[in-house]
């Protein structure tokens, strides 16, 4: 009955119901998806319209606010290029930030290969720690089996770095 509607008297008719939830929308219509993707490229349009000046702390605000318009940014690649490489370096991983605010997104996050690679080995444990719970159990022995072989290069960096100066010291006879 509804499927040859257009989306706009379908978006009518969910809010003169009061229908919010998108599991709700699919007792309703065939065509949720496509109104969920149309609601979520608004959302994200309205993200990236804001004048912020640095908007990689936008983006992660606008994540933990709301969960529908998170999904959006984490979806986006140009979003999720700003989330990966404009990270703060001195703080926390933000996903592991996500975890507490927005725990439905993690599974997505996780499947992600560009976000998962993202985190550190030390960052990594600690996400399997305290959030394996979260993620379906195929996807958890993934990152499991990602985690045996993984490196943390920052440490293997720091070790390389003290090496170095020693072995320059070594050859230096006023130090």
């Amino acid at each position: 009955m509804f499927s040859n509607l257009p989306n706009e008297i379908l978006e009518i008719i969910c809010s003169s119901l009061n229908v919010k939830e998108e599991r709700n929308l699919g007792l309703l219509f065939q065509n949720v998806e496509n109104l969920r993707k149309k609601n979520m490229m608004r959302q994200l349009t309205k993200v990236l319209s804001s004048p912020e000046p640095v908007l990689f702390h936008h983006l992660l605000q606008c994540i933990i606010d709301n969960e529908k318009t998170g999904l959006a940014i984490l979806q986006n690649e140009y979003c999720k290029n700003i989330l990966i490489t404009q990270k703060p370096n001195s703080l926390p991983h933000w996903i592991l930030s996500i975890g507490e605010c927005q725990p439905n997104l993690l599974e997505f996050i996780m499947e992600d290969e560009d976000y998962r690679n993202s985190l550190t080995k030390i960052e990594t444990e600690y996400f399997m720690a305290n959030y394996e719970k979260l993620l379906p159990p195929e996807l958890s022995a993934k990152i499991i089996e990602e985690l045996a072989n993984k490196k943390d290069f920052h440490y293997e960096e720091i070790l390389f770095d003290e090496e170095e100066e020693k072995e320059t010291r070594s050859f230096d006879p006023s130090l």
